[in-house]
C-alpha cells in the first residue's frame, strides 16, 4: 500500500468532514481529531454488492469484540464506486499502528471471521491508495443554526490547486469568504483540510441534509453578493480564480452502515 506524494510544493488539504453521520453513528468530538488517514478504494462495478455485505459484517464482527476507539473509521461512497475511509488520529506518531490496523488488521486480532471478510472484501477491489490530511479549524465554517437538525445524508467536496505563489493572497481570501458566511449566517458549513501527503491542494468539505437542499441554497456566487453586495462579490471571486489553476468537485453518500466507531456504553 502506498501513500500518495503531494502534487505541489506546499502541502495542502483534501476530505472527509466531522459531523453527526446518519443511523446511529456518533457525532465526533467536539474537539475534532487535527490528523486523519483517508482510504480511496475504487470498486468493481460488479463485485459493489459484494464488498458491501463483506465490510458491513466485518463491522458487525468488530462490534462484537467490542473493539476500541483506535479503530474508528467512517465511510462514505461516490456515485463512480469509490469509497473513502477517514480514520482519525490525535497525533502523528499513532500513525505506524494506525496503518497496521487499516492494512493488516487480520494480524492485529487473530480472528477468524475477521480474515474471511476481509478476503471477500480485498477480491472486489479494483485500486486504492491513502492520503494524510490535517484539519484546518480556522479555516472552515460551522454555521451557529445549521439547515437542519437531522443528520447529513449528502457530502459535496470542492478540491482547490492553489498556485504556490499565491498562496498568502488565497488564504486572504478564504478568510474574507469564511467571513461573509458568518455575517449572513449561512446555513450549510464545511471543513477544510491540509494535505500533508496526497494529491491536490485546498479541499472543502460541505454537508447537508440532501444534495437537493445543498444545490438550491449554495449557489456561492449568490451568496456572496448577498453578503459582501455586487462590486465586492465579484472582486473576491475574480481573487479567488486568480489563485487557482485547478479545480475539481464531487458528490458523495455518508455511510454509516460501512464505518466502525464503538458501541456506546
Amino acid at each position: 500500500m502506498r501513500l500518495r506524494k503531494a502534487s505541489v510544493p506546499i502541502a495542502l488539504l483534501v476530505m472527509l468532514t466531522l459531523q453527526p453521520w446518519v443511523g446511529g453513528a456518533p457525532p465526533i468530538a467536539q474537539q475534532p481529531p487535527p490528523f486523519w488517514v483517508v482510504r480511496f478504494v475504487d470498486i468493481e462495478p460488479q463485485k459493489a454488492e459484494q464488498f458491501e455485505r463483506a465490510l458491513r459484517e466485518r463491522v458487525q464482527a468488530m462490534r462484537r469484540l467490542k473493539l476500541g476507539p483506535e479503530w474508528t473509521w467512517y465511510a462514505t461512497r461516490r456515485s463512480n464506486f469509490t469509497y473513502t475511509f477517514a480514520h482519525p488520529m490525535k497525533s502523528l506518531s499513532e500513525i505506524d499502528a494506525l496503518w497496521k490496523r487499516i492494512y493488516q488488521p487480520e494480524d492485529v486480532l487473530n480472528e477468524s471471521t475477521i480474515q474471511r471478510l476481509l478476503s471477500r472484501e480485498r477480491a472486489a477491489i479494483r485500486r486504492h491508495h491513502s492520503e494524510l490530511i490535517q484539519l484546518l479549524e480556522s479555516w472552515s465554517y460551522h454555521p451557529k443554526a445549521p439547515a437542519a437538525q437531522t443528520p447529513p445524508r449528502f457530502q459535496h467536496v470542492v478540491l482547490e490547486w492553489v498556485r504556490p505563489d499565491r498562496l498568502p493572497q488565497y488564504e486572504r481570501v478564504i478568510h474574507r469568504f469564511r467571513q461573509a458566511l458568518a455575517k449572513i449566517a449561512h446555513p450549510f458549513g464545511y471543513d477544510a483540510y491540509r494535505i500533508i501527503v496526497g494529491d491536490g491542494s485546498f479541499a472543502y468539505v460541505w454537508m447537508a441534509p440532501s444534495a437537493q437542499q445543498y444545490y438550491a441554497a449554495n449557489h456561492l456566487d449568490e451568496v456572496l453578493r448577498r453578503a459582501l453586495g455586487q462590486q465586492d462579490a465579484d472582486r473576491l471571486l475574480q481573487q479567488w480564480r486568480w489563485c487557482l489553476w485547478r479545480r475539481e468537485s464531487y458528490d458523495g453518500t455518508p455511510r454509516p452502515d460501512l464505518s466502525y466507531f464503538p458501541s456506546p456504553r
